[in-house]
């Protein structure tokens, strides 16, 4: 993948008349608050991106998710999963 500047841009293509751009960008395993995201869209002008909150239930959903990763990284079964504990409690 190629990445260029805007001038970068520009410059190559004076001979060449563009008729627009195309930009894509990702935010991957990126956690922030919701008002601070809403500052750096709105002091980059993108403010119309800002996604809506997360509902109670996504919020939930998203932290089990992350609580039965980060229990089979340490090699403990997903207890409620199975609904075996063998006794064990923490």
């Amino acid at each position: 993948m190629t990445t260029m500047t805007l001038e970068q841009l520009q410059v190559s293509t004076t001979t060449l008349p563009i008729m627009g751009y195309a930009v894509f960008w990702r935010l991957n395993g990126v956690r922030v608050a919701h008002a601070d995201l809403q500052v750096a869209l709105a002091e980059a002008g993108l403010l119309t991106f800002l996604p809506q909150p997360l509902t109670p239930r996504t919020a939930l959903r998203r932290a089990l998710v992350e609580w039965i990763h980060d229990r089979a990284s340490r090699g403990q079964a997903p207890v409620l999963a199975t609904g075996s504990d063998n006794g064990k409690r923490e």
